[in-house]
């Protein structure tokens, strides 16, 4: 619950003309010398200004309590602009065809589900095991996060992230930290029931910025960001971040964009993309 002002204990319940706070002390009655003794009419400038102090801190709060009620989405999304797109999805990959989801979706699961996309057959599934993810760490923005085996949708190939924001999802079917060939694709929520995800401030990451994912085995890895750019939510597959082959890079996808108060979605997806340094 969101008060428009404070007040203190013993402050009493408000005046009800029009200002913010306990009534003025009345004026005094005693005549002044050389003006008529009248009380002051209603319309004076104290009264009026007190309006529209009033009015000012009204429209204030009003405006705050719409950004976070706006259909679910954070209201510090739109707090201000954030920086513009920059980079390219091509960054450290040769173009091919998407191999993996089409989208990803909110899991009702919170357990961990093993993917349905099957690695390459050169894959060495112990190397894999030992090498998935479980933490991503960017000290610029604060984030700090687990990382979970997230499920591909048989029908729909949507990729299942953790329901609770603050953990992400890892997609089985492409690389792993410290492969010699594949994307680690991990994604998360932006925000989720209005509570802000692991990667509500990826929108303001910096080119050159450090990313750490730690590994099962307990191995770190570095990635310096690269691109940051918003795509279509519907565009997703068509990006070619998806890879299993290809230079080793990490994506980290997240919701971004504008939000949809009648569908409770945002509009895109937010791709950054890092390099192993």
């Amino acid at each position: 619950m969101i008060e428009s002002r404070r007040r203190t204990a013993s402050a009493g319940p408000p005046p009800d003309d029009g200002s913010d706070g306990p009534a003025a002390p009345a004026a005094s009655q005693e005549p002044v010398p050389g003006r008529p003794d009248r009380p002051r009419p209603a319309g004076t400038r104290l009264a009026r200004t007190r309006r529209r102090r009033r009015g000012r801190r009204l429209l204030v709060v009003t405006a705050t309590v719409a950004g976070v009620v706006g259909g679910g989405g954070m209201a510090g999304w739109m707090a201000s602009r954030p920086p513009g797109d920059v980079g390219s999805l091509t960054a450290g990959a040769t173009p091919a065809a998407s191999q993996g989801p089409a989208a990803f979706a909110s899991s009702t699961r919170t357990g961990a589900a093993a993917a349905t996309a099957s690695p390459s057959p050169s894959t060495d599934a112990q190397a894999i095991q030992r090498r998935r993810p479980t933490a991503v760490a960017a000290a610029s923005l604060g984030i700090s996060a687990p990382v979970t085996v997230a499920s591909v949708e048989a029908t729909t190939h949507a990729l299942n992230v953790p329901v609770d924001p603050a953990t992400l999802g890892w997609w089985a079917g492409g690389g792993a930290p410290g492969a010699s060939s594949g994307t680690v694709v991990i994604a998360g929520h932006v925000d989720y029931n209005g509570r802000p995800g692991a990667l509500y401030p990826l929108n303001r990451v910096d080119v050159g910025a450090l990313i750490v994912v730690t590994s099962a085995d307990g191995t770190k890895h570095d990635y310096r960001v690269v691109t940051r750019r918003h795509v279509v939510k519907t565009k997703l597959a068509d990006t070619g971040v998806f890879r299993t082959d290809g230079p080793p890079r990490l994506a980290l996808i997240t919701c971004g964009g504008a939000f949809n108060t009648a569908t409770h979605s945002y509009r895109d997806n937010l791709i950054v993309l890092a390099l192993p340094v």
